[in-house]
């Protein structure tokens, strides 16, 4: 597979001593899209992908700005995952059958 928002594969090792299977993929620069934060028992956007769109007026005119994803990054986000999703489909003939709302 070979597309921008597709994380690639490197290496599958199958342990035969195990029952564990091992994927070698490169690092996520970004990490996950949301966090657990243990306290409040809530998902939080990452903080470092909302810095990555978010001007600092925009973080100080916005004191919820780091408790939701604006709908500019939603966009964003939503078509990364559409664009992703209509490779695996119409250009390799996949089905992901694992998505989730």
């Amino acid at each position: 597979m070979d597309h921008p928002n597709i994380i690639k594969m490197i290496e599958v090792i199958d342990d035969p001593n195990s029952d564990k299977l091992y994927l070698i993929m490169p690092l996520a620069e970004f990490g996950e899209c949301m966090t657990w934060d243990e306290v409040e028992g809530v998902f939080l956007p990452n903080q470092r992908l909302q810095a990555t769109y978010f001007t600092k007026a925009h973080k100080q005119n916005n004191d919820s700005a780091l408790l939701y994803y604006s709908e500019d990054l939603i966009k964003i986000i939503t078509k990364q995952l559409v664009d992703a999703i209509d490779y695996l489909h119409n250009t390799l003939n996949i089905v992901h059958r694992d998505i989730k709302p």
